[in-house]
């Protein structure tokens, strides 16, 4: 797990874009377990922590954009802002942006 440098206006400094592989990875920032997964061209963070049950969603499964709870199932679609896709509790998502080679996150 990666550790984060702090920047001014809640954004914070997660990862170097250059070392973002495919797939899922999950960073600390200040007190909270974060997942980064890029998919295609395409990053999101989001919870590591299921709205269900407090499942690792690190260890979950990810396909396409749609990321499924290792424990029960629960699948969230990251497209629509961690939509459970049956209409349950959404996963907690957090804003991301590109800034000088870095991925920063909105906590």
């Amino acid at each position: 797990m990666s550790e984060t440098t702090e920047n001014p206006g809640g954004w914070k400094q997660v990862v170097l874009l250059s070392q973002l592989q495919p797939g899922m990875q999950c960073v600390q920032v200040d007190r909270r377990k974060v997942v980064i997964a890029k998919v295609g061209e395409e990053i999101f963070a989001y919870s590591n922590l299921c709205p269900h049950s407090g499942g690792p969603m690190n260890r979950g499964e990810l396909n396409d954009a749609v990321v499924t709870c290792p424990l029960h199932g629960w699948r969230f679609d990251l497209k629509k802002e961690g939509a459970e896709t049956h209409g349950y509790r959404p996963l907690k998502t957090y804003p991301t942006r590109e800034e000088s080679g870095n991925l920063l996150i909105l906590i």
